[in-house]
């Protein structure tokens, strides 16, 4: 079985620390939901605390499930999709914070489930071209695309009142996945 170490520990922290959140904790909401506020008094660790808490349970269900299937299919095959991951996790909510200042709270997981299913995708892809792979990722980028330009979700997730979806996490995501996997060219050595 290939691990998926990365994929397993931010299911289970997503899991735990949603369920505290929602069960109303208040040292959960205080010191690890990521907030542009908490951010620049360089509280970073709350760029990995942050994308763990879920508004709700129907937005827990969403990002989890994808992210158990992305990290499932992909994430044994190549150490850069763990990076890519990573990015996703951290620069999701440090873009969204930067591009919308008066953001207040940064929820859930969906900036590394972009990010893993780029990562993917374009791993793929690297294999060997196929036409049903490309399709997808045309498919997911014109999805992101339409999200950022409509700022609504094409597939709504059902927030709480007062919850608003953000789009850039997701173009975030999907560009850290894409860069991740990317390799340079390889060297050509001139006489």
């Amino acid at each position: 079985m290939r691990r998926v170490w990365l994929t397993l520990t931010l299911l289970v922290g997503a899991v735990s620390l949603t369920a505290l959140f929602l069960a109303g904790n208040e040292w959960v909401a205080r010191w690890l939901l990521a907030s542009g506020e908490g951010l620049g008094r360089g509280e970073l660790w709350r760029l990995l605390t942050g994308p763990l808490i879920h508004a709700s349970a129907g937005h827990a269900v969403r990002d989890l499930a994808t992210l158990a299937v992305v990290g499932l299919l992909w994430e044994g095959r190549a150490a850069r999709f763990r990076a890519a991951l990573l990015l996703g996790v951290v620069l999701a909510p440090l873009a969204a914070t930067a591009a919308i200042p008066q953001l207040r709270l940064y929820f859930g997981l969906s900036g590394a489930v972009y990010a893993g299913l780029a990562a993917g995708l374009v791993g793929q892809w690297q294999r060997g071209p196929r036409p049903l792979v490309g399709l997808v990722l045309l498919a997911v980028v014109a999805k992101v695309v339409v999200e950022c330009v409509t700022g609504q979700l094409l597939a709504p997730v059902g927030h709480p009142f007062g919850v608003a979806p953000i789009p850039v996490a997701h173009l975030v995501g999907l560009v850290c996945g894409a860069l991740a996997l990317l390799r340079p060219p390889a060297a050509q050595i001139t006489p």
